[in-house]
């Protein structure tokens, strides 16, 4: 199998009113009309690569936000052997383009349009892209996300012989704290914040450090204030979500299920289960402060062959 990722690249239309518009790509080498996307890197993580993938295509920033449908379809592989090609997709909010963003690439890509969705999908040659691009179509435009972590891996309970807010991240838990500090910023947060455990703090303090902001504490987020129900920590994740500025938060496994459970059964998305895995990440897209999907990452590992 090959791997594969890009978004479905947005922004505000131009024009007046409350339309978007998208972005599609002219690829001389397949004289077609494509959305961005490109192959996997060597130890990338699949958003990583659709942000890699779009910038390098369009020259723009942006912040990841819902998945979108995938595609597959065989391609020819190494050896001349026929492969299958999986592609995933993300919503992708348009940013500035920086100077110096070495686009365009006019060996890959010669043109770049922003099109309203409708006139997009006239344009799109393949239907695979049209397919996705009404996936984001059929969802709203999502203005914040809010990436919901899980601490990493820790020390053995039993064998700690401190008190258990003081228990540390063991190496699995490390090295999941920097896969987080590696993936979690296409999602464009401007805020950290973490539960008072320090295995907690310590899961996203490497994220906080390269984004160049502090770790903000809310015992809110933490088990000990929330042990008959969550309404302490989902009266502070609305919070976080009125401000608007998209951000991550590490809290614990006694918490993120049921406040995920209890905002998507207020919001009326339906979430077949709740997992939380040590490491993982619930990101969470919000609509006018109401959540429309919440994507779950079992680990922020590279993507696998």
């Amino acid at each position: 199998m090959l791997q594969a990722a890009g978004g479905v690249l947005w922004r505000k239309s131009t024009d007046s009113g409350n339309g978007v518009e998208v972005a599609v790509v002219h690829r001389p080498r397949y004289d077609d009309w494509s959305l961005p996307k490109g192959k996997v890197d060597d130890g990338e993580h699949l958003a990583v690569t659709a942000h890699r993938e779009v910038f390098e295509e369009t020259g723009f920033c942006s912040a990841l936000s819902q998945v979108l449908r995938p595609q597959e379809y065989p391609v020819t592989g190494p050896g001349g052997q026929p492969v299958q090609k999986v592609v995933s997709f993300w919503a992708m909010r348009a940013g500035r383009r920086p100077e110096g963003s070495g686009w365009p690439r006019p060996d890959e890509i010669d043109e770049l349009r922003w099109l309203s969705p409708e006139t997009a999908e006239g344009l799109l040659s393949r239907d695979a892209d049209r397919r996705t691009l009404q996936s984001f179509l059929a969802a709203p435009q999502v203005a914040m996300t809010v990436a919901l972590v899980r601490h990493g891996s820790a020390h053995n309970k039993r064998r700690w012989s401190g008190p258990d807010d003081f228990r540390p991240l063991d190496a699995r838990g490390r090295a999941e704290a920097l896969r987080i500090a590696e993936v979690l910023p296409v999602f464009g947060p401007g805020r950290v914040l973490s539960a008072l455990p320090s295995r907690c703090t310590a899961t996203v303090q490497p994220l906080a450090a390269r984004l160049g902001v502090p770790v903000e504490l809310m015992s809110a987020f933490g088990e000990d204030d929330n042990p008959r129900n969550v309404d302490p920590a989902v009266a502070a994740l609305d919070k976080v979500v009125a401000m608007g500025q998209a951000a991550v938060i590490c809290s614990q496994g006694g918490v993120i299920p049921d406040v995920l459970a209890h905002i998507a059964e207020r919001d009326g998305l339906s979430v077949a289960e709740t997992p939380s895995r040590k490491g993982s990440a619930w990101v969470l897209s919000f609509a006018d402060s109401r959540l429309v999907a919440a994507d779950y990452f079992e680990d922020l590992a590279p993507a696998r062959p």
